[in-house]
């Protein structure tokens, strides 16, 4: 009877854990896990790829603390002092104003003129004598690199815009500069460009401003233009050496 009774102890205290019932977890996180899970993201999130143009920390505009704000400047609701977009506005229109504008459009189709329809005159560039081709498809006016050194030198700026010949190359400039030219009684102030190109060409923009499309046909061609450098006469606007 007293073994059974031993039996029955450890049979009470072995208990099967299959018949053990776990108490169902709920879906739904927690308030204080939805809480802390915010938090976390709040601070340990990549900082935005641009700062808050309310107040130009880095920050989401959501979380700024000055969309309530109100400007001593503007007297507007909504952003740190300073922060008016009126003077944002301006500051990008000024900064877009000051930067060179690089043009793309300058094609120049000197390759495509027939020689027996080159004309040639001679311009007054800063007070020099400079020989240049006439070539009305060329929307800007060159001076090779060899005239620029005969000129001294004068000082460049950088060159704000990108050209192209007939054939697609492009053509580099060592800069440009500002001057005044000249032909008979005609004179205007405009930008020549230096490139390693040859001859020098006279674009349309100068062809146009001292009225040389009216007399066209009294230049000189290439045949007549190598005489007239061979032997200059004692006064003309017309190419000589």
């Amino acid at each position: 009877m007293v073994e059974d009774g031993k039996a029955n102890v450890h049979a009470v205290n072995h208990f099967n854990p299959r018949r053990q019932h776990k108490q169902p977890q709920s879906s739904k996180p927690s308030r204080l896990a939805h809480n802390k899970n915010e938090y976390r993201w709040s601070f340990s999130s990549k900082p935005p790829p641009s700062p808050c143009w309310l107040c130009g920390a880095m920050h989401l505009v959501r979380h700024c603390s000055y969309r309530r704000h109100k400007c001593s400047e503007c007297q507007k609701i909504g952003h740190k002092d300073g922060f008016c977009q009126s003077r944002i506005q301006a500051k990008r229109s000024k900064q877009r104003s000051t930067k060179p504008i690089t043009r793309s459009d300058a094609v120049f189709k000197v390759s495509k003129i027939d020689c027996s329809y080159r004309r040639f005159a001679t311009i007054l560039v800063d007070d020099k004598p400079i020989h240049f081709q006439v070539d009305t498809a060329a929307d800007i006016t060159i001076i090779n690199e060899s005239t620029w050194k005969s000129m001294g030198r004068p000082h460049l700026q950088p060159a704000t815009l990108i050209a192209h010949s007939a054939s697609g190359d492009r053509i580099h400039f060592l800069g440009q500069r500002k001057c005044t030219y000249s032909f008979n009684s005609a004179s205007a102030q405009g930008v020549f460009y230096v490139g390693r190109t040859q001859p020098n060409l006279l674009g349309s923009e100068w062809i146009s401003k001292m009225g040389i499309y009216s007399i066209m046909d009294s230049l000189p061609e290439a045949e007549a233009f190598q005489k007239i450098q061979k032997h200059p006469p004692p006064s003309t606007s017309i190419a000589r050496a």
